[in-house]
C-alpha cells in the first residue's frame, strides 16, 4: 500500500469535518495493493446509519462522501463545491434554485440517480420525525419540484444564501429505500460490506462508482470504546490509521515515531465550557459573565491541548460560512 491510497480515504473523512488530527503507519507509503483493506480506529460506533434517525457523529465519518454523497461537498478549506449537481441556476429574486444532475450516476443497487430521489432526501431531512442537525437550516425550502429526470427546482420562502452549504449535508439516498437504519442506499464510492454492532463496519469499493474510482477495495472502520486501547491497536499494527486523539500527551507516542505520520487539519469539533442557566447561581446573568471574565481562554487551551486547537469565542467554527 501507498500513503496515497491510505490518503484516499482520510480525504473523504475530512471532509466530514471530523478528522481533527490522525496518525498512520509510515509503512504504509512502500508498496501500493489496489486490494488493500485499510483498517481504521475510530471512537465513533454509529447508534444506527441513517444521518436523519440519531446515528451520532460516527456515521458521518464513515459514510459521508464515502457512501453517500450530495449535491454539493465541503472542502477541507471550508469551500462549497459541485458533487452531484452537476450545475444550478438562481433565479433573479433568489428565491427560486433549479439544479442539474450529473448524468450516469447509479445507487449501489443499480438504479439511476434521479431528481425524485433528491426530492425524497430532502424531505427526509425536513420531516417532522427528522433529527438532522440540518433540519432548521433547510426550513426556508417552500417547495422542490421535479420537472424531469435530471432537474430539481428548489423554491424557497426567503433568501437563503446558505442553501448550497446547507445541501452538502443531504445525502442523497436511493428514493426507493424506505429504511436505512441498518442498510444503506447511497452512490459513493464505496458501499456498504458488513456491520458487526459493538465491533466493526466495513466498507467495499463500488466498481460501478460514477467518479475516480476508490484506491483501496475495502476500508473497516474498528470502534473502540477506550481511546488508549485505540492508541495501543495502532502502535501494534492492529489498525493502520486512527481518526483522532484525544490528547496532546498520547500525541507525543506517535509525533516522535518515524514508524508513523501524523495528519493535523481544521475540524468542526468544539470543546465548550457551558453554564447551567437554570440553576443557582447560573440564572444570574452577571454570575455568568463575572466567571467568564475570571477564565483565562488561552491557558485554558494550553492546559487542555497545549500547542494544539485554536480560541473561536462562540459555536461556530471557523469553516462555517
Amino acid at each position: 500500500m501507498t500513503n496515497s491510497s491510505v490518503r484516499g480515504v482520510l480525504s473523504a473523512l475530512v471532509g466530514a469535518a471530523l478528522l481533527a488530527t490522525a496518525a498512520v503507519p509510515a509503512a504504509l507509503a512502500q508498496d501500493f495493493d489496489p486490494d488493500a483493506s485499510i483498517h481504521i480506529g475510530s471512537l465513533y460506533e454509529p447508534q444506527n446509519l441513517d444521518n436523519t434517525a440519531g446515528a451520532g457523529q460516527g456515521i458521518n465519518e464513515a459514510f459521508n462522501s464515502n457512501v453517500y454523497e450530495a449535491l454539493f461537498q465541503l472542502t477541507d478549506a471550508g469551500h462549497v463545491e459541485p458533487q452531484l449537481a452537476d450545475s444550478f441556476a438562481i433565479s433573479e429574486d433568489g428565491l427560486t434554485y433549479t439544479f442539474k444532475l450529473k448524468p450516469n450516476v447509479t445507487f449501489h443497487n443499480g438504479d439511476k440517480l434521479t431528481s425524485a430521489d433528491v426530492k425524497s432526501s430532502i424531505e427526509r431531512v425536513t420531516a417532522e420525525n427528522s433529527k438532522s442537525s440540518r433540519k432548521s437550516s433547510l426550513k426556508t425550502i417552500a417547495s422542490v419540484e421535479t420537472p424531469d429526470d435530471q432537474t430539481v427546482v428548489i423554491k424557497l420562502s426567503a433568501k437563503s444564501i446558505s442553501l448550497p452549504y446547507n445541501l452538502s449535508y443531504v445525502w442523497i439516498v436511493d428514493h426507493t429505500a424506505t429504511d436505512i437504519t441498518s442498510t444503506e442506499a447511497g452512490t459513493g464510492p464505496y458501499m456498504l460490506g458488513e456491520w458487526r454492532r459493538g465491533s466493526a463496519l466495513s466498507l467495499e469499493r463500488y466498481d460501478g462508482y460514477w467518479g475516480t474510482k476508490p484506491t483501496n477495495k475495502e476500508v473497516v472502520f474498528q470502534y473502540f470504546t477506550d481511546a488508549t486501547a485505540e492508541n495501543n491497536a495502532l502502535l501494534t499494527g492492529a489498525v493502520d490509521v486512527i481518526t483522532s486523539v484525544q490528547s496532546p500527551d498520547s500525541l507525543a507516542q506517535f509525533q516522535n515515531n518515524p514508524a508513523f505520520t501524523v495528519s493535523n487539519g481544521q475540524s468542526t469539533t468544539k470543546l465548550i465550557l457551558a453554564f447551567n442557566d437554570k440553576a443557582a447561581p447560573f440564572d444570574n446573568v452577571k454570575v455568568r459573565k463575572a466567571i467568564a471574565r475570571a477564565i483565562d481562554d488561552k491557558k485554558l487551551l494550553q492546559s487542555i491541548w497545549g500547542d494544539y486547537g485554536s480560541l473561536i469565542g462562540s459555536f461556530v467554527p471557523p469553516t462555517d460560512p
